[in-house]
């Protein structure tokens, strides 16, 4: 509020100074509103002008003519004032602003590019990784549907097997009883043709004849004999060669005889 004040005391000794007064309204306005006062503010300077400069009646008339401010007027330089060290002060604080929020900005700007880059570079890992995840959901998601597949197939042989067993097992020992059956009827044909080709009654084979056995020499003789040095005739033979005689006949298992000298 000082300062308000102060530019409207400064207003209103600026529109009292009889050089201003020599000026247009217009212009007067115009570099009141250079020197940051609003419309208000501008009003009421020009009202306490007016209240306190009474050799000035021909500014009041004109005073409703303050109404069309913003048309177009022809440009004429205002009367600068010299600058003190409070525009000097305001200038160096709005430049300092300026320049302060133009760093800030770039800084922002600068900041905002290489966190947005961070952010793109993370998010395409994000992207990446989110990929690999699913691919690896869906092969294990295609692993336990083969394997939940081959598990019904493993359970579909297992009782296939289970109720085949039983009629495999049925069929086997038919199989094998039908086998011993017919190796039976063979054996039994085998027996049959075996017997049918033996002759029904076999020819018992003749006894052998008794002959008498041959004289023979005395054993006291044969000693006194080869003391002696006497020969035993030819028809004679000691008892140790003596041999019986074989049989004329022999039957030769068929029922038939044949000669013994026969070959």
């Amino acid at each position: 509020m000082t300062d308000k004040q102060e530019l409207i005391r400064n207003a209103v000794a600026f529109l009292t100074d009889p050089k201003a007064q020599a000026s247009p309204l217009a212009q007067r306005v115009q570099f009141l509103e250079a020197k940051g006062l609003t419309g208000p503010e501008i009003e009421e300077a020009m009202r306490l002008a007016n209240s306190s400069g009474p050799h000035q009646p021909h500014i009041h008339p004109q005073q409703p003519s303050y109404g069309p401010v913003y048309g177009p007027l022809p440009y004429v330089s205002p009367h600068h004032s010299p600058w003190d060290w409070r525009d000097y002060f305001i200038t160096a604080v709005v430049s300092g602003s300026l320049a302060y929020g133009a760093v800030a900005l770039a800084r922002i700007r600068a900041e905002t590019s290489a966190v947005k880059t961070a952010v793109e570079s993370q998010q395409e890992k994000v992207d990446k990784a989110t990929a690999d995840v699913e691919a690896a959901v869906q092969q294990m998601r295609e692993g336990e549907s083969r394997a939940r597949d081959e598990m019904r197939e493993i359970r579909e042989e297992v009782n296939n097997i289970r109720e085949m067993l039983p009629k495999m097992i049925e069929k086997n020992k038919e199989a094998q009883t039908q086998s011993l059956g017919e190796l039976q009827q063979d054996l039994k044909s085998l027996k049959t043709l075996l017997l049918s080709r033996t002759p029904s009654t076999a020819t018992p084979a003749p006894p052998l004849p008794n002959f008498p056995p041959r004289p023979s020499i005395p054993l006291w003789q044969l000693s006194d004999s080869s003391s002696n040095g006497t020969v035993l005739p030819l028809g004679t033979s000691s008892p140790s060669i003596a041999t019986p005689p074989p049989p004329p006949f022999l039957a030769n298992g068929k029922g038939k005889e044949v000669d013994s000298n026969e070959p």
